[in-house]
């Protein structure tokens, strides 16, 4: 339960902050009996610091990696993963564990999104109860919501609090007597204080004069001076976001009593050493006031009265090398402060990695798909589907719709560069929205043939998926209304943006339509798969090359075959040995042989290791939570190319995050990979960016 409350984006974010402030917050109580032997001012520094760094959640110095997230899913969010959980409904129907229709599309604004992580269900077909999908419940009730009140109702009992105690003083105190200047006297016996946040008064007891009120008005003028009444309700308001933490009301105390003594402190370097005596007599008579420490004032409080008269009678104006002494300090601890974020990612190997590792060592990077396609945000996209076109540029295609009513207006392209997604300009967007137009499409998958020509697979519905918010509640009707009726495959010249529209077969299963797959060879051929057909068509011409008998039986694979140059692979189950094998044969079906992937399924548990395949050229690409592998078209074995100990990830480790079962993943041109992750048990994934460290 704890590791899923986690996974929420804000739950997990103040839980970072949390442990991060909570740290810094322990390190300063370890040092502060040393450095209250300095001037007091280096402490009270230090904890408005603490202040800030709550203010300001991600490290000031960027020394890490910030991940923005989104608080929540939207409606469209939801109807996108109802969308997503249909197709993979309708891939296990088929005996296929994932895919290019769910494995790797992105959403607007995240990583990829899954049914599940991790380990995934394998959910046994039931033939009495036929082929109907589960039901979907767009809005249950989930714990981390739960948490996420409670937080929000201890954060607005706070703030109530500190609003109602500030409104307090300001009617216990309006009938003080103006004496002149911003000075008013009252007749409580909670001494004197600094009231108001934008127009500060000074406040003191009715009846003081001579040297008491001149040491009070310095006390008071140098709190004012310093922002001291504004930054007290200020830390306090801060502090009510961690409230569950006692240990921040720690140092929201020590705060205050830092504040008082270094402000104790300034007056006697003002006042001169001859007035210490004096000075404490006066702390000792204010002191038998009210504390009211959660208010804007409370200067003279009983409770810290004794530590504020020891700091006074023992403080000796410092020397030039104490002050440098507590500068550097204070400077060493508040950069500390300020980068305290426990980082994303692991550390970078130190020295020269090159003599303790023959292999590249790489570097991790977490990236999301968060795009602005519009300035005035009144289109946004509607899933990206990622691969990698011949040049080795990873390339994300979207389909762009209008705001709120989800109507398809264009498409848009993206290119990863610099370790982030970035628009490109593309030409061919209209009139592929012209030959779409009166088809209700949904965009499957995309590829790269040898010409680097863009094509574009799509589903053809019944009614626009815009109507299923009609639906929530009655799934199984929707999906009576919704379904496949026709698949068009589009080839883009991106150059001079001509599109032209290839003849694809459409497999009827009884009623229902068959999804195809698709393939593209070096050779220029690419195949056509469904679930009991095979063939390899001319890309050029969309003409038929031959019918293909491959030599697995393809209703039993673990995902949709992918092609190499003059070679195809696919995920299998093995049933014998319960393990994921790799089946591999020729572009014509023929010379088939397997390779061994290390990962296992459990089918009384229903659960499958983590494990994605991926082709580049004539390397077969497998991940594992073991780390990445390759090996050549006709080797028998992986080789590793990337893993957790020699590359320090943090995300790809056998005890955090493991790939996406059934998912592909890319390869780029300079050796770099883009890789599906996602959390055991969890529906939070993340794509991951792995390049060369140099």
């Amino acid at each position: 339960m704890a590791e899923r409350l986690m996974q929420d984006p804000v739950l997990g974010e103040l839980w970072e902050l949390c442990v991060s402030v909570s740290v810094v917050i322990v390190l300063l109580l370890l040092i502060r009996p040393a450095m209250k032997r300095m001037p007091r001012i280096g402490l009270y520094i230090l904890w408005v610091m603490v202040v800030l760094r709550i203010a300001c959640p991600f490290p000031l110095s960027g020394m890490y990696e910030f991940m923005p997230v989104s608080v929540g899913q939207t409606i469209a969010d939801v109807k996108r993963s109802t969308e997503q959980k249909h197709l993979l409904e309708t891939a296990r129907q088929k005996k296929m564990y994932g895919g290019p229709q769910n494995g790797y599309r992105l959403t607007s604004g995240d990583s990829p999104v899954r049914e599940n992580g991790g380990k995934q269900k394998m959910e046994a077909k039931d033939e009495s109860k036929g082929n109907e999908p589960s039901g979907v419940t767009p809005f249950p009730i989930r714990p981390e919501w739960i948490v996420l009140s409670i937080w929000l109702a201890g954060v607005m009992c706070c703030v109530i609090y500190l609003c109602r105690s500030l409104s307090r003083n300001r009617r216990h105190f309006r009938n003080a007597v103006h004496v002149y200047d911003n000075v008013y006297e009252h007749h409580d016996s909670c001494g004197s204080f600094v009231g108001g946040i934008f127009s500060p008064k000074i406040y003191v007891p009715a009846g003081t004069e001579g040297e008491a009120l001149e040491y009070i008005l310095v006390h008071e003028n140098i709190h004012i001076r310093r922002w001291d009444y504004r930054i007290k309700p200020f830390a306090f308001l801060m502090f009510s976001a961690l409230w569950f933490n006692p240990l921040v009301w720690v140092a929201y105390r020590l705060l205050i009593t830092d504040m008082e003594v270094s402000c104790d402190e300034a007056v006697i370097r003002k006042m001169g050493s001859d007035c210490k005596k004096r000075y404490s007599y006066l702390l000792l008579t204010m002191a038998s006031g009210e504390n009211r420490v959660l208010r804007s004032h409370a200067a003279f409080g009983a409770g810290m009265v004794k530590e504020r008269i020891h700091q006074v009678m023992k403080y000796k104006k410092p020397t030039k090398f104490m002050t440098a002494v507590l500068a550097t300090v204070v400077l060493v601890c508040g950069c500390g402060i300020a980068s305290s974020d426990p980082p994303r990612t692991s550390a970078l190997p130190q020295g020269d990695v090159s003599k303790e590792n023959t292999d590249a060592v790489y570097v991790e990077q977490a990236v999301n798909a968060d795009i602005k396609w519009s300035d005035d945000d009144k289109i946004e996209s509607n899933g990206g589907i990622m691969t990698v076109d011949r040049n080795g540029t990873f390339v994300m295609i979207t389909e762009l719709v209008t705001v709120p009513e989800e109507r398809p207006v264009s498409f848009g392209k993206a290119v990863f560069e610099s370790g982030a997604w970035n628009k490109a300009d593309i030409t061919w967007d209209q009139e592929l929205i012209r030959l779409l137009d009166g088809k209700n499409c949904l965009l499957d998958n995309l590829f790269y043939d040898a010409d680097n020509h863009l094509y574009l697979s799509f589903g053809e519905y019944s009614v626009p998926f815009s109507e299923s918010e009609k639906y929530v509640g009655r799934e199984e009707e929707w999906y009576e209304v919704w379904y496949l009726v026709d698949q068009l495959l589009f080839r883009i010249d991106e150059g001079t943006g001509e599109i032209v529209e290839l003849d694809v077969p459409v497999v009827k299963k009884g009623d229902e339509i068959l999804y195809n797959s698709y393939g593209f060879f070096a050779d220029g051929n690419y195949f056509v798969q469904t679930e009991e057909t095979f063939a390899l068509y001319n890309s050029k011409t969309g003409e038929k090359v031959d019918d293909l008998t491959p030599s697995q039986d393809w209703s039993t694979l673990g995902s949709l075959p992918q092609a190499g140059d003059d070679f195809i692979v696919s995920l299998i189950m093995n049933q014998q040995t319960k393990s994921l094998e790799i089946s591999v044969q020729d572009e014509f079906g023929g010379s088939p042989y397997v390779l061994q992937t290390g990962a296992k399924f459990d089918m009384e548990k229903e659960e499958i290791d983590g494990c994605a395949v991926g082709v580049s050229g004539d390397t077969i690409l497998l991940a594992t939570r073991d780390g990445i592998f390759e090996a050549e078209y006709g080797a028998e074995e992986f080789h590793r190319v990337i893993g957790a100990e020699k590359d320090n990830l943090y995300y790809l480790t056998p005890d955090n995050y493991e790939p996406v079962s059934g998912a592909v993943f890319w390869k780029g041109s300079d050796d770099d990979y883009m890789l599906s992750l996602a959390r055991e048990g969890e529906g939070q994934s993340v794509s991951c960016y792995y390049s060369k460290f140099q």
